[in-house]
């Protein structure tokens, strides 16, 4: 329901707004926007929260902790731009979407909504008002230039851009990291020129982090022996941590390499017993194995931290079951409730048929446009910040 997006703006050096990203009374199909997408049950985005019309979950664009997103652009420049171009990047915040606030503030407006405020006064709460003006909070920013004359003094990088050149690579590998199989290896050149620069900044923990980042590379790739060498290059620097079991645990299963990724995922929950998606990990790969007491016991440990989760209920489901419990047809059930519904691919299909936010949003890496402004917006708006 929170409304977090990037806006983008391309200006020549005479300040001319060649293009933008941002958010407008349209449809915002070119505005990078993090979010998670539910379907209803006609493969149409829920836009207004109505949990009652959930389908389906579609694509989730929110950004982990720690995490990273690569978010491409393009831009039709004119044929005399005045170099070198300031690209301003800002990540935006406000409480609600807008679609979500003007509903609400129509409902505001019903004999409805008007006996709710009053009543909450009478009770002596404060009636707020939903049609007032969202507050916008500016999370971060950066601000680059391109092309010749971009290294003059007083055109330096701003904000997130200003940060240390292997930090803006390793998250820029992290990113690429989200890329299919066959686009993986794109996070490659990064991590070389990052790992150079780590070495020779003699930080021990940057080159673990190096380290870490080309294991999971190798791990997306299937090289699993090549995920556990570069893991144990991080551990010999900067000492044991559970982030590199969960990477080997993590390979192992890829690879379909069970008894591996069981010894992994056990030294991840005792060194973080409250991760329940370790818990899952482990038992899936003791269900893999068709040791059942031990896959049902991780399951319900982890039952316990997450207990609508739909990994954790079948694994539970499964061993149930392999065990010959009374209670298999209950944990099935339980599985079958909370489980993604089988018309899932069918609707997401439709969605991109319909919708261009569908679209953009299923790819691991989405493609926006940046367009030009409307005339009006370009006289007025000449003078670069």
């Amino acid at each position: 329901m929170h409304d977090v997006w990037v806006e983008v703006e391309v200006r020549d050096a005479s300040g001319r707004l060649l293009g933008v990203s941002r958010p407008s009374e349209g449809d915002n199909d070119d505005v990078f926007v993090l979010r998670a997408t539910m379907l209803d049950g006609a493969a149409d985005p829920e836009i207004l929260h109505q949990v009652h019309r959930f389908g389906t979950p579609a694509f989730d664009r929110t950004l982990p902790s720690h995490g990273a997103q690569i978010v491409r652009y393009e831009l039709a420049a004119p044929n005399d731009p005045s170099l070198p171009l300031r690209i301003d990047a800002r990540l935006m915040h406000r409480k609600h979407s807008r679609g979500f606030q003007l509903a609400a503030c129509e409902a505001s407006r019903t004999e409805r909504g008007k006996a709710f405020a009053h009543w909450a006064e009478a009770l002596g709460k404060v009636a707020l008002d939903p049609c007032t003006r969202q507050p916008l909070t500016e999370i971060a920013s950066a601000t680059v230039w391109m092309g010749d004359g971009a290294t003059h003094l007083d055109r330096v990088p701003l904000g997130g851009a200003a940060r240390p050149t292997v930090e803006r690579l390793l998250g820029q590998a992290l990113g690429l990291l989200r890329e299919t199989q066959e686009h993986v290896e794109l996070a490659k050149p990064s991590l070389k020129r990052a790992l150079v620069l780590a070495r020779a900044s003699d930080s021990r923990n940057l080159v673990a982090r190096v380290e870490l980042l080309l294991g999971r590379l190798a791990s997306v790739q299937g090289r699993a022996d090549d995920t556990v060498a570069a893991t144990r290059r991080a551990e010999a620097l900067v000492g044991p941590n559970p982030v590199f079991d969960r990477v080997q645990g993590d390979a192992y299963a890829r690879v379909w390499r069970w008894s591996e990724a069981v010894d992994a995922y056990r030294r991840v929950v005792e060194a973080s017993p409250g991760d329940w998606t370790a818990w899952r990990a482990l038992a899936r790969a003791y269900g893999s194995l068709a040791d059942d007491p031990n896959a049902l016991a991780a399951a319900e440990l982890g039952l316990r931290l997450a207990p609508r989760d739909e990994g954790l209920l079948r694994s539970r489901s499964l061993a149930l079951t392999g065990l010959g419990h009374p209670d298999a047809a209950l944990a099935e059930e339980a599985w079958l409730r909370h489980r993604r519904p089988d018309s899932a691919p069918k609707m997401l299909a439709a969605c991109e048929r319909k919708h261009v936010r569908c679209r953009t949003d299923r790819q691991p890496i989405p493609h926006y446009t940046l367009t030009p402004p409307p005339r009006k917006a370009i006289h007025a708006s000449a003078k670069p910040r």
